[in-house]
């Protein structure tokens, strides 16, 4: 034989009574959620759904199905702007509380549950919204002038630049090339025949060395030795 379901027993908190304004709210809004349940607690479907006092269409489970609409209403579709529909009375007529005689009563008390769950969640994240947005956006970085960019990208660029050895003093190195009398006589005949040289002409499409007589590209003057210092 099947037992007969009844409603399940809750255990009701008592709010603190010093606590802040949020703490408060929050303590109390439980409280009064777990009295509807307590009220159910240990009856039958039938029994939920007996309206008492007639003329009053007022039930148990008919306030349990209102109180899912109410949780919805203020948490989830006005606290965090999400947009639902209604369960039970979608034209805000009373069919929460009239129709109940075909109505689910353990599906309605769980019904109950998650939305009491729900609005919970959605009033933390409410919270935390509107916390980030009375901070502000984040303090962004100073932007810096265009100058400072460029030096610092030059220091970035020297920094990776690999290190070089110093340029050769060619006065040195031909010193060292004509220490002995031999070289340094070659070097100033080279230095006399490289002075007296005539400054070559263009001919044509191209240049011919007035020395040699050697006719160049037509693209310029005739490419002269490097030049050797004394």
């Amino acid at each position: 034989m099947n037992e007969t379901w009844t409603a399940p027993t809750v255990q009701r908190r008592e709010p603190d009574l010093v606590a802040d304004e949020r703490t408060s709210l929050v303590q109390w809004l439980d409280y009064h959620r777990s009295t509807l349940l307590t009220k159910c607690a240990g009856l039958t479907a039938e029994q939920l759904k007996r309206q008492a006092v007639p003329p009053s269409r007022l039930s148990l489970l008919g306030l349990v199905r209102h109180m899912v609409e109410v949780e919805r209403w203020w948490f989830r579709m006005h606290a965090k702007g999400e947009d639902l529909a209604f369960v039970y009375d979608p034209d805000g007529v009373g069919l929460d509380f009239e129709q109940i005689d075909d109505a689910d009563a353990p599906a309605d008390l769980a019904a109950f549950e998650r939305e009491c769950d729900a609005a919970r969640a959605a009033v933390i994240r409410t919270v935390a919204r509107r916390r980030r947005a009375q901070q502000g956006p984040p303090p962004r970085a100073r932007a810096r002038h265009p100058l400072d960019l460029r030096a610092h990208d030059r220091g970035v660029r020297a920094a990776r630049r690999p290190c070089r050895p110093p340029p050769r003093d060619h006065r040195r190195h031909h010193r060292r090339l004509s220490a002995s009398p031999e070289r340094a006589q070659i070097s100033r005949a080279r230095l006399q025949n490289g002075a007296r040289e005539p400054r070559p002409e263009r001919s044509g499409g191209g240049v011919r060395s007035a020395r040699t007589g050697q006719l160049c590209g037509a693209s310029g003057y005739r490419r002269s030795p490097a030049p050797v210092h004394r």
